[in-house]
């Protein structure tokens, strides 16, 4: 497991060596897995992620001009900008940084600039949500430098409109609810529906959490992310104008697709079958999970994938290979894709003493196939982000 300490104090060194003095806070907003519930956060319904050791951390200040500094360490570049001004981002980390910045101004108005650094250890357009940390970090640490009055769901909220109006990604709050409130070895169960959520603690026992990264990596408003987002709005308006009584996503149930008219040359009814299976499957695995029956669990996460696969339609011939290869070997219960799809990673449930076996073979299988190499992780479930007040920089 990572020390987050030290990965807090190189952060504030880092700045320190930009910007000549220390910075008034560090934030740490995690990444995360979704064990059950993909594609289900922007059409309300459930989802169960949880915040992993890996983060991006945000080290910042203000400054005594109108000027927006910002070092990304990861992408070796930096960011310049007038508070105020008109500027065109050209790299997407710069229309994460700006978006925060323009949406915070616009209810906390900001009288000064500021300068920040900008790094972590999350891989990056993997599928674990670095954007989405990025955000949160950078949101926590302004309303803290700030002082301002805006609860922690509000924060989210602000965060999800950087990718509604500045990357133009209609994604739901998955992302962020996880990074910012998930619990040290607990589940999240959100409602996105009500936006209610709980934390539930479970004996993993002999078994963890195996995340494969298939290397291919995609832009989510690039892909048919969107196309998959609107055509979930095209099916609900279908059926409400059918004479339905539904007014939202999770009104819809199994037999209104069954029962509803075909319309072969509509992908809608797949796509909303995928939803509806999904949301059961959430309590499913919170319910095999609870009870330690770790075998149906993974069963739950293949049906996902399969879902995923032949009803979204957003997996890829590299993620449903990792997957075969998972199931091929005997310390794996089950797997699937996870997060947007059209690349990223797998997860899968491995019983720890076939770990260091599992990892070897699926790499050794996934090279033979395509020649590429599939970085594997095994995470730790942590906190969610953490805020840190100015103490000396260690050198």
């Amino acid at each position: 497991m990572f020390d987050l300490d030290k990965l807090v104090d190189k952060s504030r060194l880092k700045f320190v060596q930009r910007f000549g003095g220390e910075p008034l806070c560090t934030t740490a907003a995690p990444g995360r897995i979704n064990i059950i519930g993909e594609h289900t956060d922007y059409n309300g319904g459930l989802a169960m992620p949880a915040a992993i050791d890996r983060w991006i951390l945000v080290s910042l200040r203000p400054r005594s001009d109108k000027r927006i500094v910002v070092e990304s360490l990861d992408f070796q570049s930096e960011l310049t900008f007038e508070l105020g001004g008109h500027f065109e981002p050209f790299q997407n980390w710069q229309r994460y940084i700006t978006g925060v910045v323009a949406i915070f101004n616009s209810l906390f108005p900001l009288s000064y600039g500021l300068e920040a650094s900008i790094g972590g250890n999350i891989p990056i357009g993997s599928g674990l949500s670095s954007s989405g940390a990025l955000e949160v970090a950078l949101m926590n640490a302004f309303r803290s430098i700030y002082k301002v009055d805006l609860k922690d769901l509000e924060l989210i909220k602000l965060c999800s409109r950087v990718d509604h109006e500045f990357l133009n990604i209609k994604s739901g709050l998955l992302d962020q609810f996880a990074s910012q409130f998930s619990r040290r070895g607990y589940f999240l169960v959100i409602d996105f529906c009500s936006l209610n959520y709980r934390s539930f603690k479970a004996d993993m026992q002999d078994w963890i959490w195996v995340v494969v990264d298939s290397g291919i990596h995609r832009e989510l408003a690039g892909s048919k992310y969107m196309e998959r987002v609107e055509e979930c709005k095209q099916g609900l308006r279908c059926l409400r104008q059918s004479g339905l009584s539904i007014n939202h996503f999770r009104d819809i149930t199994v037999s209104h697709l069954k029962n509803f008219p075909p319309i072969p040359s509509e992908p809608w009814r797949k796509r909303l079958r995928h939803v509806v299976s999904e949301n059961q499957r959430v309590r499913d695995a919170e319910a095999y999970l609870s009870k330690g029956d770790f075998e149906s669990l993974g069963k739950i996460l293949v049906q996902s994938h399969e879902s995923l696969r032949r009803e979204y339609e957003v997996s890829c011939k590299e993620l449903d290979f990792l997957v075969n290869s998972a199931l091929a070997h005997p310390g794996c219960a089950g797997g699937r894709m996870m997060g947007g799809g059209f690349g990223g990673c797998t997860l899968n449930l491995i019983r720890k003493k076939a770990a260091t076996d599992f990892a070897d073979k699926v790499s050794q299988d996934y090279q033979q196939q395509f020649d590429l190499n599939a970085q594997v992780y095994h995470f730790n479930l942590v906190d969610g982000v953490k805020v840190y007040a100015q103490n000396p920089v260690k050198s």
